[in-house]
């Protein structure tokens, strides 16, 4: 019994996969996707290293253990290169004291993953949001990130449309 339960799990998990997969959206690419080789890359944002945020609104009785971080998976996925993270800033509030850190990082990477968007708990059933913004200082720190020249790929993980024109343009 236990190895059909396992076996159905594991069904379950390559369905999860496939419908994730499938639900991604590249806004657009100029040209830095796929990743060619770099040497060192910066995982940055509230959301590169967050397991629990990765599970969305609807978790269920998924296991927060489960899901893989964009940090995690990139470290995962490219080990030749040096995969370095700091969230810089949280998802809502306005502390402003580990963005320099952040910055420093981007600073020697060859290229800057930033990683933005809403918390899980901000979309779902009796959820929404006043703003579609980026909550907290999010845009106030991808404009920083931006600012410094580097190749930037933003995901942006939300559960609603984000007007953010201003990043998709410069990412």
């Amino acid at each position: 019994a236990i190895d059909a339960e396992s076996e159905r799990a594991a069904d379950r998990r390559r369905l999860a996969r496939e419908v994730a997969t499938r639900s991604i959206v590249l806004l657009s690419n100029n040209g830095l996707l796929p990743l060619s080789d770099p040497r060192r890359i910066a995982v940055v944002g509230p959301l590169a290293n967050e397991r629990v945020e990765m599970r969305g609104s609807w978790p269920a009785a998924g296991d927060p253990r489960d899901p893989v971080t964009l940090f995690e998976g990139l470290s995962s996925a490219l080990p030749q290169a040096d995969v370095v993270h700091a969230a810089g800033i949280s998802i809502e509030d306005e502390d402003w004291s580990r963005v320099d850190g952040a910055l420093d990082i981007c600073r020697s990477a060859d290229v800057i993953v930033l990683c933005v968007g809403e918390a899980a708990h901000m979309s779902g059933e009796a959820a929404s949001r006043a703003s579609l913004d980026l909550p907290g200082r999010q845009k106030e720190f991808a404009e920083a990130v931006l600012a410094l020249g580097k190749p930037v790929v933003a995901v942006l993980s939300s559960g609603r449309p984000l007007p953010v024109s201003w990043l998709i343009d410069r990412a």
